[in-house]
């Protein structure tokens, strides 16, 4: 038998440079896809990390948000209760008020002829009722008017200085007192 070999190539060597040459452009082509592949890798790893150093820095921020709540809200509940205690003790007192606020206020009122206005008012609740009050006239005989009316609840005038025309005075009165011969 007999082998018959068949070579359809013009030349029948193989051409080393060029083969070596085709193969020098493959590895570079290789070389270059691993060192892009490697790039995009070490990049995406690296927005990972710092994806998960921000996730890490909201989550510290979120837990301190959370606790400063925790805080204010008991902070907000103690002062809650307080401010409720305060409210019953003054629903309290005032439920079973001993001292007429505005009644006084209203004696006050009737007190005072026109072209005298009240400019401060301090009231001390107690068994005297004394009340402080500094009254503004525009002439000398309505602040001596206001003078004649609280005569008969025992008035202290503490001071008395006129500018410009207008007067002022601050007397102490005490409204809980009238004299002996007047009904309250």
């Amino acid at each position: 038998m007999m082998k018959i070999k068949y070579n359809i190539s013009k030349h029948k060597r193989i051409n080393i440079l060029q083969f070596f040459l085709y193969c020098f452009v493959v590895f570079v082509i290789s070389v270059l896809f691993l060192f892009v592949g490697i790039k995009n890798l070490s990049s995406k790893d690296k927005k990972l990390r710092e994806a998960k150093e921000q996730q890490e820095l909201y989550r510290t921020k979120l837990d301190n948000i959370s606790k400063n709540t925790r805080e204010y809200n008991k902070e907000i509940g103690t002062m809650s209760r307080r401010w409720r205690n305060k409210v019953r003790f003054s629903n309290s007192v005032i439920a079973t008020k001993t001292y007429d606020i505005i009644g006084k206020l209203g004696v006050l009122e009737e007190l005072l002829p026109a072209g005298v206005y009240i400019q401060g008012i301090s009231l001390k609740v107690g068994a005297k009722s004394i009340i402080d009050i500094t009254v503004v006239a525009d002439s000398y005989p309505n602040l001596f008017h206001v003078y004649k009316n609280f005569s008969k609840y025992d008035p202290a005038i503490v001071s008395e200085s006129e500018s410009d025309g207008i007067f002022t005075s601050h007397i102490k009165v005490n409204l809980g007192l009238k004299k002996k011969n007047e009904k309250k």
